[in-house]
């Protein structure tokens, strides 16, 4: 962080003025060898700067911890490049970041799924090496690792949802071939069981856990790395998956979220040759997909996160720019986008986490200066959004 010396020998005439200053100015302490200033100094406005990650990182996974903290695993930074071991965590309080314990395989290309008694699981990926099957659950409240039980296959580009009754489903991704099972990790028993399998083998689809407890699952790539309009629902009492109204787009690398109303938002994402600008509805009492507003410009590689108020914000991504800083908003009560201000740079495969005091946490990706480490976060009351630092490290 560059910090502006000004000159401190005043006249004597000036020295009341000049203390009164000094005592209104704040201290920024800047924290060695990674991430961001304690305490950043706020601008004008009141905004105060974000801290610097200590890894660079790109398509890594991020969950809101239950003391309000975030955590980040998992990095690319380049295209082909071997994962990390390396995680931190994000002090919302003090908009820094720190080094926590390394995970014990590098892993990249999974989701993180925060367990109901507030420990994280991991399973699967792409290791260093070869695929993986190994699972690792992260304790708060300890700072450790720990391994827990292999599934029966090896996955990466998978989904994963945690089951109102605190099972975690995993499901789909891809090896060499595609996957269309499933599986079920008990973690009170750490033990997976098999479970029915879908229709369709997919990769880098959605998984989207319904009101009524069962998961949707829409899109994603296919064995010939088709796009797909193929939609399949689970039902965790029965072991059993049944097909669903397709979505009247083909569709990877989008995402879904869950409205306030119990509808599914489907967002962007790629086509079997095209970027796609479309957003569909889908309505678990009716069972049908219904078109929305278009977005103003297409994107895949983009966030999509629900705010307090029930609106979602959709940040970034990869357009024919080919990449994004754009920020938009659509509110699910007229079914419409509206653009709020961007992000201080364009980012793709970045992450997006709601924090407890409702803003957005923006972390990492990648655009045409490489693989980032800054951060920034999103006032929706405001607004407005408080990026990194003025200076690199």
């Amino acid at each position: 962080m560059k910090i502006t010396a000004h000159d401190t020998r005043p006249t004597l005439g000036l020295a009341a003025i000049v203390l009164g200053l000094m005592a209104m100015s704040l201290v920024v302490a800047c924290r060695g060898g990674g991430g961001a200033a304690a305490g950043s100094s706020p601008t004008p406005e009141g905004i105060v700067a974000v801290g610097r990650m200590n890894e660079h990182r790109r398509l890594h996974s991020a969950t809101l911890l239950p003391d309000g903290t975030v955590m980040v695993i998992g990095t690319e930074f380049r295209r082909y490049e071997p994962p990390l071991v390396a995680t931190e965590v994000f002090d919302p309080v003090r908009r820094e970041w720190r080094v926590a314990a390394d995970m014990l395989k590098a892993r990249k290309s999974l989701p993180m799924s925060l367990l109901p008694d507030g420990r994280i699981a991991v399973a699967g990926g792409q290791g260093v090496t070869a695929f993986l099957s190994s699972l690792e659950i992260y304790d708060p409240a300890t700072g450790v690792w720990s391994e827990g039980a292999r599934m029966s296959e090896a996955r990466a580009f998978h989904a994963a949802v945690v089951l109102t009754d605190g099972r975690l489903l995993v499901v789909g991704g891809m090896v060499r071939t595609y996957r269309s099972s499933a599986e079920e990790y008990d973690p009170a028993a750490d033990q997976w069981s098999s479970t029915g399998s879908m229709a369709q083998e997919r990769s880098h689809h959605t998984a989207t856990l319904l009101r009524d407890g069962t998961v949707l699952v829409a899109g994603g790539r296919s064995q010939d790395e088709r796009a797909l309009a193929t939609v399949e629902v689970y039902d965790p009492a029965a072991g059993e998956w049944r097909q669903a109204d397709g979505m009247d787009d083909a569709r990877r690398d989008h995402l879904a979220v869950l409205l306030r109303d119990g509808r599914v938002l489907v967002i962007g994402g790629e086509g079997s040759d095209v970027l796609l600008s479309s957003a569909e509805v889908y309505d678990p009492s009716s069972g049908l997909w219904s078109p929305t507003a278009l977005m103003p410009e297409p994107r895949a590689g983009h966030t999509a996160t629900v705010l307090a108020d029930g609106r979602v914000l959709v940040a970034g991504g990869r357009s024919e720019v080919p990449y994004l800083s754009s920020s938009i908003v659509y509110d699910p009560a007229t079914g419409l986008w509206s653009r709020v201000p961007p992000m201080s740079i364009p980012r793709v495969g970045h992450s997006a986490t709601l924090l407890k005091d409702g803003t957005v946490l923006v972390a990492g990706g990648s655009n045409e200066e490489g693989t980032l480490d800054t951060a920034e976060v999103y006032d929706p009351v405001r607004g407005l959004w408080a990026g990194p630092p003025a200076t690199k490290r």
